[in-house]
């Protein structure tokens, strides 16, 4: 009798211990799998939410670049387009130097329309250095009052674009890379701010022209 008892006591320990333990063991291995697939399938969404929220930015970043430089391209082809065809007028009207004047920015409309339309940076480079440099000047070369009116609105329209546009709008159409020295990018005119030289130059014309009717 004690024999069969100890036979039975065995079978049921062993039994009750394989059964508990292989149990456990798949039950938690399979919980672990289960985890482990979810936490994957989160971080997973998360990197897909992450990369869509990132080409959402751009997107929209490039679309307001985008829109800028068009807006500050159809503001110079207005602009310029205007002048040239007052400046045409004016050439019929006028002699000497300020004939010459007129047709010096009649000059600099036809190289700016030749620079759009061959999309040339460089020609529209020099188109920015000859606009630059006579309305520092114009003050000083001429009394026509009809140049002069037309000088003083240009001020206004420069000074008003470039509070619009937070810089010079016909930068647009140069060469992007900034750190490229050229004719109008270097360190001479980056020294300059040009806000108070045009604040400054369109006080001139202002005076001259009040002198002029005086």
């Amino acid at each position: 009798m004690n024999n069969i008892d100890d036979d039975n006591i065995d079978i049921k320990t062993d039994d009750n211990i394989d059964i508990k333990t292989d149990d456990n063991i798949d039950i938690k291995t399979d919980d672990n799998i289960d985890d482990k697939k979810i936490d994957d399938k989160k971080i997973d969404d998360n990197i897909d939410i992450k990369t869509n929220d990132d080409n959402i930015d751009d997107k929209k970043i490039d679309d307001k670049i985008d829109d800028n430089k068009v807006k500050k391209i159809l503001f110079l082809d207005i602009v310029v387009s205007i002048g040239l065809i007052i400046y045409i007028y004016l050439s019929t009207k006028t002699e000497k130097i300020n004939f010459i004047i007129s047709l010096y920015f009649i000059l600099i409309g036809i190289i700016y329309c030749i620079g759009r339309i061959i999309n040339n940076t460089t020609i529209l480079e020099i188109f920015h250095v000859l606009w630059a440099g006579i309305m520092c000047f114009l003050p000083l070369i001429t009394n026509n009052n009809e140049l002069l009116y037309l000088h003083i609105i240009y001020i206004i329209i420069t000074l008003a674009s470039r509070k619009i546009f937070k810089g010079c709008a016909v930068r647009v159409l140069e060469k992007k890379n900034k750190n490229i020295i050229t004719i109008s990018n270097n360190s001479f005119s980056n020294l300059l701010n040009w806000d108070y030289i045009f604040t400054i130059i369109g006080i001139s014309s202002t005076t001259r022209l009040y002198m002029n009717t005086v």
